[in-house]
């Protein structure tokens, strides 16, 4: 009876832990459209992760602390999510799909179904308005509560409890408890979508600027100021003064370096930004800010800085970006990819967006919150921290 008391009290207090609007500087990775990551793709200092649109994981890779999505969410097979990072929480608006081996160090939310493959594993709890399917060998060390019917393959192991509004099935070998059926439905943690930032109104280029053009293995020093379309060949090197600068377009050529280690540097792109492969960004991601009014596409093993914002971004296998990644559409990071987390200082003012978790005003979104504080902000403080703690709690007096 103990048990079940912490179970629906752990659940009570996670009702009234829903999300406000998370400033969109509170993610080290936003889309506005759908996000789609290649295989063991990896974060570092990223403490939340989203998107208002459909998340896919191909597989590999860890580290964000909560991932929020608007849409579905899909994995491929094993995923490991938080390991880094513990605890790692996965909100999903709509349905999440599990693929095979993942494995999650934190709860996972859904406001549709769950379903997932053989040998899934969740240190903590497994919650959904809709029904349940999870394949054998799954494990979750919490508790699972459903809006719907509740199926486990053979093998599986619930160690928190079990309730669903519906039924409740497990295939041979499993230890599951005994299932609570009939109870309410639960009230998972939800994700507010993020208001994107617009562009900058002054992202646009004077008319009659002249084009840049650099050979291979050439180089290029600038003073701030309005140009046409920047084109280099290969190896080739870029430098800039610090400032701001206006392009049609960016075009780097394989191995060229782009070199903004002089100080502030704020980038404004009228088209597109293209790299070939292993081009280098030079300086210091606290002191970039780049805008692209169309797609910013990265080749394999870029070494980028700065915080982007662009309509689309899309990058090869093993590119390296220190900063911020927050395309309006849709991002797709190839496989090995590293994104390390570091905002710029100075973002332009659209980024002044209100922060609907405090409702005295607009926040300065420039600076980084601590990881605590970034917990707070995005459910509610109190509420979350009172339901971690009755977790803590629970787990404590089953040891």
């Amino acid at each position: 009876m103990k048990q079940c008391f912490l179970t629906f009290a752990a659940i009570a207090v996670a009702s009234t832990a829903q999300a406000g609007m998370i400033p969109l500087t509170d993610y080290g990775v936003f889309a506005g459209g759908s996000l789609n990551t290649g295989s063991n793709v990896m974060t570092t200092n990223v403490f939340q992760i989203g998107t208002n649109g459909n998340f896919h994981s191909h597989g590999g890779g860890s580290g964000a602390q909560f991932v929020h999505v608007g849409g579905n969410y899909s994995s491929g097979s094993n995923v490991d999510l938080g390991s880094n990072v513990t605890p790692a929480d996965l909100i999903v608006t709509g349905n999440v799909n599990l693929g095979g081996g993942y494995e999650i160090y934190g709860s996972v939310h859904a406001g549709g179904t769950i379903t997932g493959g053989s040998n899934v594993k969740v240190h903590q709890d497994l919650i959904s308005l809709g029904s349940m399917n999870l394949g054998g060998g799954t494990t979750v060390d919490g508790m699972v509560h459903s809006g719907g019917n509740v199926a486990f393959g053979s093998n599986s192991t619930v160690s928190g409890g079990v309730f669903a509004s519906g039924t409740v099935s497990a295939g041979g070998g499993s230890n599951i408890g005994t299932p609570q059926t009939g109870v309410a439905a639960p009230t998972p943690l939800t994700f507010t979508p993020v208001v994107m930032p617009g562009f900058s109104s002054g992202n646009a280029v004077d008319a009659g600027a002249s084009n840049l053009n650099v050979g291979g293995g050439g180089a290029l020093s600038l003073d701030p100021g309005s140009y046409g379309a920047l084109t280099t060949g290969s190896n080739a090197t870029i430098t800039l003064s610090p400032g701001e600068y206006h392009f049609n377009s960016i075009n780097l050529g394989g191995g060229t370096k782009f070199d903004v280690s002089a100080g502030p540097v704020t980038i404004y792109v009228a088209g597109n930004i293209v790299t070939g492969s292993n081009a280098q960004f030079i300086g210091n991601a606290s002191q970039i800010y780049i805008e692209a009014l169309g797609t910013s596409n990265f080749g394999g093993g870029t070494q980028v800085l700065g915080t982007l914002l662009s309509n689309n971004i899309t990058t090869g296998s093993n590119v390296k970006a220190t900063g911020a990644l927050y395309a309006l559409n849709a991002i797709d990071l190839g496989g090995g990819t590293h994104v390390n987390f570091q905002l710029a200082s100075n973002l332009p003012s659209q980024f002044q967006i209100p922060d609907t978790t405090d409702p005295t005003g607009p926040t300065d979104l420039n600076p980084v919150p601590e990881p605590g504080s970034l917990a707070l902000l995005g459910f509610g403080g109190l509420g979350l921290a009172g339901w971690r703690r009755r977790k803590a709690q629970r787990e404590a007096a089953k040891a």
